[in-house]
């Protein structure tokens, strides 16, 4: 494995386990916050770390791609007050969100363009 390889992989790692570190404390803020105003911090945390340098996550493992789809999953689960084990392709639908590796598809794509 080359160091630049290995430094992307943690660097994913990293990412993971702060997503989910944050994504605890969007949830707390339920209790302080009204409804439309935590689904906005929600949002706006999900849009802007999965969107932050996307254009580097082309080409990465489906591995790493699943990690980060997690992440928006468990987002979500969090803005909807859905269960975990519910479907997500329709929560994701009516959110307009899309997959993690469409999303990235599509901002290349915009960026591209």
């Amino acid at each position: 494995m080359a160091p630049a390889s290995k430094g992307a992989l943690l660097n994913i790692h990293y990412y993971y386990c702060y997503y989910y570190y944050y994504l605890t404390h969007v949830h707390c803020l339920k209790i302080i916050l009204i409804q439309e105003a935590h689904d906005i911090v929600a949002h706006a945390f999900v849009t802007f770390r999965i969107d932050y340098c996307n254009s580097l996550l082309n080409g990465k493992s489906e591995y790493n791609i699943n990690r980060l789809q997690r992440i928006q999953n468990s987002a979500a689960h969090i803005v909807t007050d859905t269960r975990k084990y519910e479907y997500i392709t329709p929560i994701l639908q009516n959110l307009h969100w899309l997959p993690v590796r469409q999303l990235i598809h599509f901002k290349n794509l915009l960026v591209t363009y």
